[in-house]
């Protein structure tokens, strides 16, 4: 499977446990995944700084998260030599990286 065939299987939006997510990237692509990663604490605090709702519900407290637009930019970055994005939502970011990694026939 190609790294843009498997990031857009999430949500750009999402919050996922980190391991689980590498283990499946590694699994479905066969490249190394990288990207960064969050404490479950860090995460509960963004979702309520944003003040938008929503709660942290995955796994224990030692589980790193990770969010599906930063996964998308650090692997276009890492596969893709993707510069960053011009845009600021988040999911137009998501897109704009998995447009680099396609560019790429990645």
């Amino acid at each position: 499977m190609k790294i843009s065939e498997w990031l857009l299987q999430i949500d750009s939006h999402a919050i996922c446990g980190s391991q689980d997510a590498k283990d499946d990237f590694q699994k479905e692509t066969g490249q190394c995944p990288t990207w960064p990663e969050h404490t479950r604490e860090e995460t509960a605090r963004g979702i309520k700084e944003r003040g938008l709702g929503g709660s942290v519900m995955v796994g224990p407290s030692r589980t790193m998260m990770c969010f599906g637009w930063e996964m998308a930019e650090a692997l276009a970055r890492k596969y893709a030599d993707f510069g960053g994005s011009c845009y600021e939502g988040r999911g137009r970011r998501f897109r704009a990286a998995i447009e680099a990694l396609e560019a790429k026939g990645l």
